[in-house]
């Protein structure tokens, strides 16, 4: 939002993964702060997703100026659909995935993720294993990591270009 997007694309994952739900909320609620209402493909989280989600949006009159993936793979499959139809990322549209996966920064162009803390996951995983071991209950419980925005080139501003076509 603050390159000046106003158009957005949420490629979600499958809606019945608790993980994949509150991503897609937690995108739909950021972008309402802002008044904005992205347009939402629930697709799986792969290549085929990825291509099968850019020619959804390519349908549409109106295409978005970024597309934000819920993960990276979705992400690197977006860029490489869209050059397919010579569109350019980021000139045309930006593309923003999530994980921070090691190929992330080797995408052409190197892709702006939000990177996991993976480390820390596999720790939090490990004791909520050994509580469930030591005291077993049905509910689940929920833990919340601190993410990071890591900017690469796969985002850019707006360009006028794309901006008058609003």
């Amino acid at each position: 939002h603050n390159l000046g997007h106003c158009n957005f694309a949420l490629i979600a994952g499958p809606q019945n993964r608790a993980s994949h739900f509150a991503y897609k909320k937690a995108v739909e609620q950021a972008l309402m702060e802002w008044k904005l209402t992205p347009r939402v493909l629930e697709e799986n989280n792969n290549v085929e997703g990825g291509t099968h989600a850019v020619n959804a949006l390519l349908t549409e009159k109106r295409r978005p100026t970024a597309v934000l993936c819920s993960n990276d793979l979705t992400a690197m499959s977006v860029i490489r659909s869209l050059a397919k139809f010579r569109i350019r990322v980021p000139e045309d549209i930006s593309v923003v995935g999530a994980d921070d996966i090691p190929f992330a920064a080797l995408t052409q162009p190197p892709l702006t993720t939000i990177r996991i803390p993976r480390e820390q996951l596999g720790v939090v995983a490990m004791q909520k294993l050994h509580e469930m071991l030591i005291k077993p209950t049905k509910a689940g419980t929920e833990s919340i990591l601190e993410t990071e925005l890591v900017i690469r080139e796969s985002t850019a501003s707006v360009s006028p270009a794309v901006a008058s076509k609003k």
